[in-house]
Protein backbone atom coordinates (compact mmCIF):
# COMPACT_ATOMS: atom_id res chain seq x y z
CA UNK A 1 0.00 0.00 0.00
CA UNK A 2 1.27 3.47 -0.82
CA UNK A 3 0.55 6.37 1.52
CA UNK A 4 -0.09 9.35 -0.72
CA UNK A 5 -0.99 12.33 1.52
CA UNK A 6 -0.68 10.00 4.51
CA UNK A 7 -3.58 7.74 3.50
CA UNK A 8 -3.30 4.12 2.39
CA UNK A 9 -4.22 3.15 -1.13
CA UNK A 10 -3.23 0.31 -3.38
CA UNK A 11 -3.44 -3.44 -2.94
CA UNK A 12 -4.02 -3.44 0.81
CA UNK A 13 -7.62 -2.78 1.77
CA UNK A 14 -6.59 -1.34 5.10
CA UNK A 15 -8.33 -1.98 8.40
CA UNK A 16 -8.90 -5.71 7.85
CA UNK A 17 -5.25 -6.48 7.12
CA UNK A 18 -4.03 -4.29 9.97
CA UNK A 19 -6.49 -5.75 12.45
CA UNK A 20 -5.36 -9.21 11.40
CA UNK A 21 -1.59 -8.73 11.16
CA UNK A 22 -0.88 -5.39 12.87
CA UNK A 23 0.58 -2.38 11.08
CA UNK A 24 3.09 -4.45 9.14
CA UNK A 25 5.77 -3.10 6.83
CA UNK A 26 4.94 -3.64 3.18
CA UNK A 27 7.26 -3.94 0.21
CA UNK A 28 6.91 -4.11 -3.54
CA UNK A 29 9.55 -5.22 -6.02
CA UNK A 30 9.02 -2.69 -8.78
CA UNK A 31 8.05 -4.33 -12.01
CA UNK A 32 5.99 -6.98 -10.22
CA UNK A 33 2.57 -7.16 -8.57
CA UNK A 34 1.00 -4.96 -7.35
CA UNK A 35 2.71 -2.03 -9.12
CA UNK A 36 3.93 -1.32 -11.67
CA UNK A 37 3.37 -4.21 -14.02
CA UNK A 38 5.74 -2.93 -16.67
CA UNK A 39 9.50 -2.85 -17.15
CA UNK A 40 11.49 -0.83 -14.63
CA UNK A 41 14.91 0.49 -15.57
CA UNK A 42 16.32 0.41 -12.06
CA UNK A 43 17.23 -3.26 -11.46
CA UNK A 44 16.39 -4.47 -7.97
CA UNK A 45 14.32 -1.40 -7.10
CA UNK A 46 12.02 -1.90 -4.08
CA UNK A 47 9.20 0.29 -2.76
CA UNK A 48 8.79 0.12 1.03
CA UNK A 49 5.50 0.90 2.74
CA UNK A 50 5.60 2.17 6.35
CA UNK A 51 2.14 2.72 7.89
CA UNK A 52 1.97 5.80 10.08
CA UNK A 53 -0.81 7.10 12.34
CA UNK A 54 -4.40 7.34 11.12
CA UNK A 55 -3.63 5.66 7.77
CA UNK A 56 -7.33 5.40 6.87
CA UNK A 57 -7.58 9.15 6.25
CA UNK A 58 -5.92 11.94 4.31
CA UNK A 59 -3.51 13.80 6.62
CA UNK A 60 -5.73 16.90 6.40
CA UNK A 61 -8.46 14.84 8.10
CA UNK A 62 -6.35 13.44 10.94
CA UNK A 63 -7.78 13.82 14.42
CA UNK A 64 -6.40 12.91 17.83
CA UNK A 65 -9.13 10.27 18.12
CA UNK A 66 -8.11 8.69 14.80
CA UNK A 67 -4.41 8.69 15.69
CA UNK A 68 -5.18 7.01 19.01
CA UNK A 69 -7.42 4.38 17.39
CA UNK A 70 -5.06 3.80 14.47
CA UNK A 71 -1.55 4.29 15.89
CA UNK A 72 0.35 2.88 12.93
CA UNK A 73 3.53 0.86 13.21
CA UNK A 74 6.17 3.45 14.11
CA UNK A 75 7.85 3.14 17.51
CA UNK A 76 10.78 5.05 18.98
CA UNK A 77 12.69 1.91 19.92
CA UNK A 78 13.81 -1.34 18.34
CA UNK A 79 10.65 -2.82 16.78
CA UNK A 80 9.13 -5.57 18.88
CA UNK A 81 6.78 -7.08 16.32
CA UNK A 82 3.76 -5.97 18.32
CA UNK A 83 1.03 -4.68 16.04
CA UNK A 84 1.83 -1.03 16.75
CA UNK A 85 5.64 -1.35 16.89
CA UNK A 86 6.76 -2.76 13.55
CA UNK A 87 9.24 -0.18 12.27
CA UNK A 88 11.47 2.70 13.28
CA UNK A 89 14.00 4.99 11.61
CA UNK A 90 16.90 7.35 12.25
CA UNK A 91 17.41 10.62 10.40
CA UNK A 92 20.52 9.99 8.30
CA UNK A 93 20.35 13.24 6.34
CA UNK A 94 19.12 14.09 2.88
CA UNK A 95 20.13 15.32 -0.53
CA UNK A 96 17.84 16.93 -3.09
CA UNK A 97 17.48 16.24 -6.79
CA UNK A 98 18.41 19.86 -7.48
CA UNK A 99 21.62 19.42 -5.47
CA UNK A 100 22.39 16.25 -7.35
CA UNK A 101 21.70 17.56 -10.84
CA UNK A 102 23.28 20.97 -10.23
CA UNK A 103 20.15 23.14 -10.53
CA UNK A 104 20.77 25.99 -8.10
CA UNK A 105 17.67 28.04 -8.85
CA UNK A 106 14.76 26.17 -10.43
CA UNK A 107 12.84 29.33 -11.35
CA UNK A 108 15.81 30.65 -13.28
CA UNK A 109 16.29 27.22 -14.83
CA UNK A 110 12.72 27.19 -16.21
CA UNK A 111 12.83 30.85 -17.29
CA UNK A 112 15.93 30.08 -19.35
CA UNK A 113 13.84 27.77 -21.57
CA UNK A 114 15.47 24.58 -20.39
CA UNK A 115 13.54 21.46 -19.40
CA UNK A 116 14.64 18.68 -17.08
CA UNK A 117 13.05 15.95 -19.15
CA UNK A 118 10.83 15.35 -22.19
CA UNK A 119 9.12 11.97 -22.23
CA UNK A 120 8.87 11.53 -26.01
CA UNK A 121 12.52 11.95 -27.01
CA UNK A 122 13.69 10.56 -23.64
CA UNK A 123 16.03 13.46 -23.06
CA UNK A 124 16.30 16.93 -21.54
CA UNK A 125 16.26 20.30 -23.26
CA UNK A 126 19.38 22.34 -22.71
CA UNK A 127 20.29 19.90 -19.97
CA UNK A 128 21.65 16.37 -19.89
CA UNK A 129 21.08 15.00 -16.41
CA UNK A 130 17.96 12.93 -17.18
CA UNK A 131 18.90 11.87 -20.69
CA UNK A 132 18.12 8.18 -21.31
CA UNK A 133 15.83 7.51 -18.33
CA UNK A 134 15.03 4.15 -19.92
CA UNK A 135 18.66 3.08 -19.88
CA UNK A 136 19.72 0.85 -16.97
CA UNK A 137 23.39 1.79 -17.26
CA UNK A 138 22.58 5.52 -17.20
CA UNK A 139 20.39 5.01 -14.14
CA UNK A 140 23.15 3.10 -12.35
CA UNK A 141 25.42 6.08 -13.04
CA UNK A 142 22.85 8.46 -11.50
CA UNK A 143 22.56 6.23 -8.41
CA UNK A 144 26.35 6.19 -8.07
CA UNK A 145 26.46 10.00 -8.18
CA UNK A 146 23.73 10.18 -5.53
CA UNK A 147 25.72 7.88 -3.26
CA UNK A 148 28.87 9.91 -3.78
CA UNK A 149 27.08 13.21 -3.03
CA UNK A 150 25.54 11.81 0.16
CA UNK A 151 28.89 10.49 1.35
CA UNK A 152 30.51 13.86 0.67
CA UNK A 153 27.75 15.76 2.50
CA UNK A 154 27.72 13.35 5.46
CA UNK A 155 31.28 11.98 5.70
CA UNK A 156 30.73 10.50 9.17
CA UNK A 157 27.69 8.44 8.17
CA UNK A 158 27.88 4.67 7.83
CA UNK A 159 28.51 3.75 4.17
CA UNK A 160 25.57 2.09 2.48
CA UNK A 161 27.83 -0.84 1.59
CA UNK A 162 28.15 -1.60 5.31
CA UNK A 163 24.42 -1.56 6.02
CA UNK A 164 22.48 -4.83 5.68
CA UNK A 165 20.03 -4.77 2.81
CA UNK A 166 16.50 -5.57 4.05
CA UNK A 167 14.85 -8.40 2.16
CA UNK A 168 11.54 -7.86 0.41
CA UNK A 169 10.02 -11.33 0.74
CA UNK A 170 6.43 -10.48 -0.19
CA UNK A 171 4.73 -13.48 -1.75
CA UNK A 172 1.37 -12.64 -3.29
CA UNK A 173 0.05 -16.20 -3.41
CA UNK A 174 1.18 -17.09 0.12
CA UNK A 175 -0.18 -13.87 1.62
CA UNK A 176 -3.64 -13.90 0.06
CA UNK A 177 -4.14 -17.65 0.32
CA UNK A 178 -3.27 -17.70 4.02
CA UNK A 179 -6.31 -19.24 5.70
CA UNK A 180 -5.91 -16.80 8.57
CA UNK A 181 -6.41 -13.93 6.16
CA UNK A 182 -10.01 -14.87 5.60
CA UNK A 183 -10.98 -16.88 8.65
CA UNK A 184 -10.47 -14.45 11.54
CA UNK A 185 -13.92 -14.59 13.08
CA UNK A 186 -15.21 -12.31 15.77
CA UNK A 187 -15.93 -13.73 19.22
CA UNK A 188 -16.46 -11.77 22.39
CA UNK A 189 -14.47 -13.45 25.15
CA UNK A 190 -16.34 -15.11 28.01
CA UNK A 191 -15.29 -16.27 31.46
CA UNK A 192 -12.87 -19.18 31.14
CA UNK A 193 -11.23 -17.89 27.95
CA UNK A 194 -7.56 -16.80 28.21
CA UNK A 195 -8.60 -13.62 26.42
CA UNK A 196 -11.22 -12.90 29.08
CA UNK A 197 -8.54 -12.89 31.76
CA UNK A 198 -6.33 -10.59 29.68
CA UNK A 199 -9.16 -8.14 29.09
CA UNK A 200 -10.20 -8.09 32.76
CA UNK A 201 -6.61 -7.50 33.85
CA UNK A 202 -6.31 -4.63 31.36
CA UNK A 203 -9.56 -3.08 32.63
CA UNK A 204 -8.99 -3.54 36.36
CA UNK A 205 -5.22 -3.34 36.74
CA UNK A 206 -3.43 -2.36 33.55
CA UNK A 207 -5.43 0.80 32.96
CA UNK A 208 -4.85 1.97 36.53
CA UNK A 209 -1.13 1.22 36.66
CA UNK A 210 -0.16 2.00 33.05
CA UNK A 211 -2.82 4.11 31.30
CA UNK A 212 -0.21 4.99 28.66
CA UNK A 213 -0.42 1.40 27.43
CA UNK A 214 -4.03 1.91 26.32
CA UNK A 215 -3.95 4.97 24.13
CA UNK A 216 -7.40 6.05 23.04
CA UNK A 217 -9.22 4.12 25.78
CA UNK A 218 -10.77 5.66 28.87
CA UNK A 219 -11.16 3.91 32.25
CA UNK A 220 -14.87 3.48 31.57
CA UNK A 221 -14.41 1.90 28.11
CA UNK A 222 -16.45 -1.23 27.52
CA UNK A 223 -15.20 -4.82 27.68
CA UNK A 224 -15.49 -5.07 23.89
CA UNK A 225 -13.44 -1.91 23.40
CA UNK A 226 -10.65 -3.29 25.55
CA UNK A 227 -10.77 -6.63 23.75
CA UNK A 228 -10.66 -4.89 20.37
CA UNK A 229 -7.67 -2.87 21.49
CA UNK A 230 -5.78 -5.97 22.66
CA UNK A 231 -6.56 -7.71 19.38
CA UNK A 232 -5.47 -4.71 17.32
CA UNK A 233 -2.18 -4.02 19.11
CA UNK A 234 -0.95 -7.46 20.20
CA UNK A 235 1.33 -9.79 18.22
CA UNK A 236 -0.23 -12.21 15.77
CA UNK A 237 -1.32 -15.35 17.62
CA UNK A 238 -2.41 -13.51 20.76
CA UNK A 239 -5.30 -15.09 22.66
CA UNK A 240 -7.82 -12.36 21.84
CA UNK A 241 -9.89 -12.50 18.64
CA UNK A 242 -11.80 -9.43 17.48
CA UNK A 243 -14.99 -8.98 19.54
CA UNK A 244 -18.40 -9.17 17.91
Amino acid sequence: SSFDVGMHNGSVVGAFEWDTYGYFVGCNKLGHFPFPNYKIYYPGAVWWSLPGPCPSKNYTQWTDWCKEREPGGYCDQTPTGQGNCTWTYEDAGEITIDELSGIRNYTEFVDSGRKEYMRGPDRDKGWTWWDSKRDELANEWRIMLAQELFAKKYPDSTPESELPEPECDFNQRKFYEDKGYYSVECRTAVRGDPCYNDVMWAMKTGMKQHPEWYRGLSPDASFEEFQAYLYRTSPVGHSCPPPC
